[in-house]
């Protein structure tokens, strides 16, 4: 019994995406908040935030191809949030 490989369909993945890049857009441009590894990272934060959403926050009202579309915005959210707060917190541990 190996391991099995996780399925995810191309509209479920087309669907992460465009939240996880809708939310780092607004997170990089509008809040003008910067992570430390740049605009990639963050998107790429945002895209497992948004991934993770479902599961860890359940299925909501709307759920097109598998992805509940409000939690997985509340992922993508609080994913780029936790790392933000992160890097902060590491930058000062480096200062002193």
């Amino acid at each position: 019994m190996g391991a099995q490989l996780v399925y995810l369909p191309f509209l479920s993945w087309l669907w992460l995406t465009i939240i996880a890049v809708v939310i780092s857009l607004i997170w990089w441009f509008a809040l003008n908040v910067k992570t430390a590894g740049g605009y990639w990272f963050e998107l790429v934060i945002a895209w497992i935030g948004a991934w993770l959403g479902t599961p860890v926050f359940g299925n909501w009202v709307w759920t097109p191809n598998h992805i509940s579309i409000i939690p997985a915005v509340l992922g993508a959210i609080a994913a780029i949030f936790l790392i933000d707060g992160y890097t902060k917190i590491m930058a000062a541990c480096h200062k002193e």
